[in-house]
């Protein structure tokens, strides 16, 4: 699988390149409804759900997380202001969707 091309990662790379965080949220908004259970269909063994999200976990989790672990090495931030940190708590609010 090449990572660069799963649609996942196209749309996380295009939000972490936004300058404008209001584009970013819209990206992130994409992948919540995307990654949100309640779309999701229960249907015998395997469901929907834990089929999209171990994908998503096993190709894509590392890519969501970037942007929070390069901010935070070191002793202070590597990027400082609204519209970043704006964006970083909204990725947090995706991964507690996720978890």
């Amino acid at each position: 699988v090449n990572e660069d091309e799963i649609f996942f990662n196209v749309i996380i790379s295009k939000m972490v390149e936004q300058k404008e965080s209001g584009n970013a949220i819209q990206y992130l908004g994409l992948l919540r409804i995307f990654l949100d259970a309640d779309n999701m269909v229960t249907t015998g063994e395997r469901t929907e759900k834990s089929l999209a999200l171990g994908f998503f976990y096993k190709h894509c989790m590392h890519r969501m997380v970037s942007p929070l672990l390069v901010v935070t090495k070191g002793d202070t931030p590597s990027k400082d202001g609204y519209g970043y940190s704006g964006l970083l708590g909204k990725i947090l609010e995706l991964l507690i969707l996720c978890g």
